[in-house]
């Protein structure tokens, strides 16, 4: 089963938000992705998933 990311990212419409909400939206999708893979059983470990999680948070600090 896959977490519908639709349900949470069309409160606002894409077309309306700045790049910085753009980039916030994506941000949210790509862990909701990682958390759907974890559910899934893609990590082995939840150190795994963490780092994945920690990869995507650094990279929105650059």
């Amino acid at each position: 089963e896959t977490i519908d990311k639709g349900q949470f990212f069309n409160l606002v419409d894409e077309k309306n938000l700045t790049p910085a909400e753009q980039e916030e939206d994506e941000i949210g999708a790509q862990i909701l992705q990682l958390c759907d893979q974890y559910k899934n059983g893609y990590f082995e470990t939840m150190s795994a998933f963490l780092n994945e999680i920690k990869k995507i948070l650094e990279q929105t600090k650059k």
